[in-house]
């Protein structure tokens, strides 16, 4: 998630992008993009990537296909949870999900048939086992630090999804009750 979309916080993301894919032994030669990126193309030629742009007022189909795709998930996994709104940092974690689980599976139109993009990339595989506990927004009680007294050994969280390790750990956001 970027905070914002100025050129210096997209060449940083840019750069970690790069860095993992160099980590995992590809590197990235070209990047298509919208024409408001333009700028970004001597800060990419010095790091040995073509920067594509589209023209004005025009868009890169291929990304705008795969944002739309993203939005169908985020949309319907949104509408099946019980809450009525969202707050930011959830809308943020259920785009993140999304679009690892969209990664996490080949594509027709992808480099393999039978291996995921994130297997690609990082050699990691889902396990159904592991990765496939908890969907999104799935009410849960977290276990927590605690003594032999009666306090509280559970607070209740939701579900936001698994971190990628191969123990298929996962991450909650607590609720807080409020008192009206």
């Amino acid at each position: 998630m970027l905070p914002n979309q100025k050129s210096k916080t997209i060449l940083g993301a840019i750069q970690q992008v790069k860095a993992i894919y160099a980590h995992h032994g590809f590197a990235i030669s070209a990047i298509l993009m919208d024409g408001q990126f333009d700028t970004l193309r001597a800060d990419l030629a010095d790091m040995q990537i073509t920067l594509n742009t589209t023209s004005n007022s025009e868009h890169a189909p291929e990304v705008e296909c795969h944002i739309q795709t993203i939005k169908e998930c985020a949309c319907a996994v949104y509408n099946m949870l019980p809450f009525p709104q969202l707050p930011t940092h959830l809308i943020i974690e259920l785009i993140h999900y999304c679009t690892f689980w969209l990664n996490s599976f080949p594509t027709t139109t992808g480099m393999s048939n039978t291996l995921s993009p994130c297997a690609i990339v990082t050699g990691h595989h889902i396990c159904y086992e592991a990765h496939c506990k908890l969907e999104f927004g799935t009410y849960v009680q977290t276990h927590e630090p605690h003594n032999n007294s009666m306090d509280t050994q559970t607070t209740g969280a939701l579900a936001l999804g698994h971190t990628g390790n191969e123990q298929g750990g996962q991450y909650f956001s607590v609720l807080l009750l409020v008192n009206s």
